[in-house]
C-alpha cells in the first residue's frame, strides 16, 4: 500500500480569514489566524476547518474588542511531522528573488508578532 496523504497523516494547518470590525470604527480589519486541525484525511479536515474558524470567532480569545466574522479558509495544510519542538510546520518556497527582497523579510526580534503589543 502506498503512503499517502490520506491514510497516515491526522494533524492539518489551516489558514483562516476573519473580518474584525470594531463598534465604534467604520473601518474594518481583516486577519489570518493559523489552527491545527485534526481529522483522517485531507477531506475531513476541509470539512472540519471551517467548524473550527466558527469557534474561533465564537470565543473571545483574540480581537476582544471587535466583532469577528468567519469569512473563510486560505489554504489548507498537512502536518508531515510528529509536533515537536523545532519540527517544520510551514514550507513556503520562491524563485528568482534577490537577495535585497530575501533581507527585507527577515524581522529584528522587536517586528516579531509575538512582541507586539497586540494581545490575542
Amino acid at each position: 500500500m502506498t503512503d499517502s496523504v490520506s491514510d497516515t497523516k491526522e494533524w492539518y494547518l489551516a489558514c483562516l480569514l476573519f473580518e474584525l470590525r470594531a463598534n465604534r470604527l467604520q473601518r474594518k480589519k481583516f486577519c489570518k489566524v493559523s489552527a491545527l486541525v485534526h481529522a483522517d484525511s485531507p477531506d475531513a479536515a476541509c470539512d472540519i476547518a471551517p467548524q473550527v474558524g466558527q469557534e474561533i470567532a465564537r470565543s473571545g480569545d483574540f480581537a476582544p474588542k471587535h466583532n469577528r466574522i468567519f469569512r473563510g479558509m486560505r489554504d489548507l495544510n498537512v502536518v508531515y511531522d510528529d509536533l515537536e519542538h523545532g519540527e517544520e510546520i510551514i514550507y513556503e518556497e520562491h524563485e528568482d528573488m534577490p537577495r535585497d527582497e530575501l533581507q527585507n523579510l527577515v524581522c529584528a526580534k522587536e517586528k516579531l508578532a509575538v512582541f507586539s503589543p497586540t494581545k490575542h
